[in-house]
């Protein structure tokens, strides 16, 4: 059985996720502890506190954590 593209799965649950503490963004990306693995990767304040509510697998993708802080536009 194949997964849905990453791209639908995002679109899908973009809104959900977006919606949690301390979430800033949501992207696909590649993952950094498994190079050439697909997977979500979830923009965070603080990457050190996995956010309530947040899955760690979505859809067969898994989910991983970048920290950063907020976005702002240039």
């Amino acid at each position: 059985m194949s997964l849905p593209s990453l791209q639908d799965v995002i679109a899908r649950h973009r809104k959900a996720v977006l919606s949690l503490p301390d979430v800033n963004g949501v992207a696909g990306g590649i993952s950094p502890k498994t190079p050439g693995k697909v997977c979500i990767l979830v923009y965070v304040s603080d990457a050190s506190t996995w956010p309530p509510g947040l899955a760690r697998e979505i859809e067969g993708y898994d989910v991983k954590l970048v920290g950063g802080g907020e976005f702002h536009a240039m």
